[in-house]
């Protein structure tokens, strides 16, 4: 009986460190996928700028139909 004990014991142990672990790489890949939105965040911010830049420009050569 001490024996199984003992086993479980260990078995248990090593559940813990696997979970552990396990826990750990969910915490980094979480930390990847917020950087990485905050980062696509960011490019879509310039991205708007950008268009109204262009649109801005373009409305320069935009020519009046109704004054033909």
């Amino acid at each position: 009986l001490l024996q199984a004990i003992s086993q479980a014991t260990i078995s248990q142990s090593v559940t813990s460190q696997t979970v552990a672990q396990l826990m750990q790489q969910i915490t980094q890949a979480s930390k990847r996928t917020s950087d990485s939105s905050l980062a696509v965040a960011g490019n879509l911010k310039n991205t708007v700028e950008v268009a109204r830049q262009l649109e801005s420009v373009v409305d320069q050569f935009k020519v009046n139909s109704e004054a033909e």
